[in-house]
């Protein structure tokens, strides 16, 4: 996940809870910016720990390379 992509959800995350602590939206509301912010994180979670793969996997080619060179 790129820097951008994690900067606008955690940005997003905050203004939900905002709204939420605000007291302005109905019981409904306040569920569906919930779900947002599981959403959000569960997103984050999957593409960092997609990226972790892809970096151990470019470690392990390097590694592999420079041993041979």
């Amino acid at each position: 996940m790129n820097l951008q992509k994690i900067s606008n959800s955690a940005f997003r995350i905050i203004d939900l809870c905002h709204q939420i602590a605000s007291g302005e939206y109905s019981k409904k509301g306040e569920a569906r910016r919930e779900r947002e912010i599981i959403r959000l994180i569960g997103q984050m979670q999957i593409e960092a720990e997609a990226d972790e793969r892809a970096q151990d996997y470019l470690d392990e080619k390097y590694r592999q390379g420079g041993d041979g060179e």
